[in-house]
């Protein structure tokens, strides 16, 4: 059966199979190369997915989309460490009209308490040394 449109909702919409009541999935065509794997996803008011017929070929198409998704992510995450590691940790010296801010690159930053207050460089090490800390709980995954 090519065209889904002629199947009953008893019926696979790929080859006209007799569709069996799957627990937890519902209607699955179970012939053996059939690459349909739920029949409702062409019957109106049940479960869709995207108005196609959910198959092995889609499902594999979504997860190598969202497998390279996620390798760009991991990507810019790792761009992101290499940059931190330049500036953090970060430490500073508070001194009465300015704060000098110490970087893990060596370099040194002098700044008035009225531009930017000392402690928002503390709070940004303390930013930058909990995404380290995430990023390596999770880089072993």
């Amino acid at each position: 059966m090519t065209d889904p449109a002629q199947a009953t909702p008893e019926q696979c919409p790929n080859c006209g199979t007799k569709l069996k009541n799957v627990p937890g999935i519902g209607p699955s065509c179970l012939k053996k190369g059939c690459p349909v794997l739920d029949g409702w996803a062409i019957w109106p008011n049940k479960p869709v997915v995207h108005n196609k017929i959910v198959t092995v070929e889609s499902l594999q198409k979504i997860i190598a989309e969202k497998d390279q998704q996620q390798a760009e992510l991991l990507a810019h995450a790792e761009a992101m460490a290499g940059a931190l590691e330049k500036l953090s940790p970060i430490s500073v010296q508070m001194g009465a009209d300015y704060a000098d801010v110490y970087f893990a690159d060596g370099s040194t930053h002098r700044t008035q308490a009225m531009t930017m207050n000392p402690q928002d460089w503390l709070d940004l090490e303390a930013s930058f040394s909990a995404f380290r800390a995430y990023q390596k709980g999770h880089s072993d995954a």
